[in-house]
């Protein structure tokens, strides 16, 4: 009987042993988990800044571009305007 008390208490030990080691994993994986997330959404928040940089530069240009052929249709009326050849 005192072999199987003994024998009991040696693996009770050594559960708790193991389940420190386990949750000491856990704890490593969700801090890795956590981190990897916030390198994830620094990512999400360059990515979507550089897309609106994107979006808005293009509408300049496409502004610039109107502005351009508007400027350009004016003096290619100009000379028929005033019946110049």
């Amino acid at each position: 009987m005192r072999f199987v008390r003994e024998r009991l208490i040696a693996l009770e030990r050594r559960i708790g042993s193991e389940r420190q080691e386990v949750d000491q994993k856990i704890a490593r994986v969700q801090e890795a988990t956590q981190a990897m997330n916030a390198r994830s959404e620094s990512s999400l928040n360059e990515l979507r800044e550089t897309v609106r940089d994107l979006a808005t530069g293009s509408v300049r240009l496409e502004l610039l571009g109107l502005i351009l052929v508007g400027v350009g249709s004016v003096i290619a009326a100009v000379p028929s305007a005033f019946a110049w050849p």
